[in-house]
């Protein structure tokens, strides 16, 4: 395995993008203003769009990433996948150690130096990932003085993160087998994930190309973290399941099939909300 380069006390901002600005809220354009004059802020964007769908399917192992669904990855999902892993593979090389990732619909709900200072603070802490929009899906417990906790289970949404090298290092696709959706491949489970309570940055289901890109069986996929036991572990399944297994570990696995699921039963029942219903949970935040 590559070894994990170690950085000079350097910090990116990366801005995932395929639509050249047009969906950029102006105190996000304000943000990379300027956070640009202090470090580093590049642009990264995949765009798949206008590929043809056999001639994606021979060229990336999609196998793994739609069992991990529940069905076919559309285009823009593996583009915005292949988006994500771009930059995971830049902070590596080029040995960065923490980096913020926006994508062009997120807006900024604080102020730059507020997020640079916290986001040094999450270094200091020896954090490897921050969901900074934790709204939908999530498990989040015990919140901290640097204003993160424990992400049990991440919030849904690679729409704002910040991540170390040693994050990124872990979230990169291995072998070419890709692992599922920008939010979150299979390897997200042997990331030390955390999150905000109290959102960094925004932006609403109406801003979302992706689904607008997806494909007609989208709504019906179930995740391999929610997906009926019965159905997962069958004879027919056992050749993807040896693959994931093989590539990404046995914690990984099992934590993103028995754990994630666990979690949430815990958190429905003790936030005293009704199956179906998917926002975050909040457990011990500070008041």
């Amino acid at each position: 395995m590559k070894e994990l380069s170690r950085g000079s006390n350097m910090k990116s901002v990366f801005l995932i993008t395929i639509s050249d600005h047009k969906r950029i809220k102006e105190s996000t354009r304000v943000f990379l203003y300027e956070v640009g004059k202090l470090f580093k802020t590049r642009e990264v964007g995949v765009d798949l769009l206008s590929k043809n769908s056999e001639d994606i399917g021979a060229a990336y192992n999609l196998s793994l990433a739609n069992f991990v669904i529940g069905g076919k990855l559309s285009l823009g999902e593996l583009g915005c996948l292949l988006s994500h892993q771009l930059v995971y593979k830049a902070i590596v090389d080029e040995g960065i150690d923490w980096a913020i990732v926006i994508e062009d619909d997120a807006e900024i709900l604080t102020d730059t130096n507020t997020l640079i200072k916290m986001s040094d603070q999450w270094f200091r802490n020896g954090h490897e990932f921050v969901h900074l929009a934790p709204y939908l899906g999530g498990v989040l417990v015990a919140e901290g003085d640097d204003q993160s906790g424990v992400a049990i289970v991440p919030p849904l949404g690679a729409y704002a993160y910040w991540i170390s090298a040693q994050g990124a290092f872990k979230l990169q696709t291995q072998n070419e087998v890709i692992g599922g959706l920008a939010d979150w491949p299979i390897q997200i489970s042997n990331v030390k994930t955390r999150s905000v309570f109290v959102p960094v940055f925004y932006s609403g289901v109406e801003n979302s190309l992706i689904k607008n890109m997806q494909t007609a069986s989208a709504p019906s996929r179930i995740s391999l973290a929610y997906r009926p036991l019965a159905e997962i572990f069958t004879p027919s399944n056992a050749r993807i399941l040896k693959k994931a297994i093989s590539i990404y570990g046995f914690r990984a696995v099992g934590n993103f099939i028995f754990g994630y699921r666990i979690y949430k039963r815990f958190g429905r029942l003790l936030g005293q909300t009704s199956k179906g219903q998917n926002n975050t949970h909040f457990f011990l935040s500070r008041k």
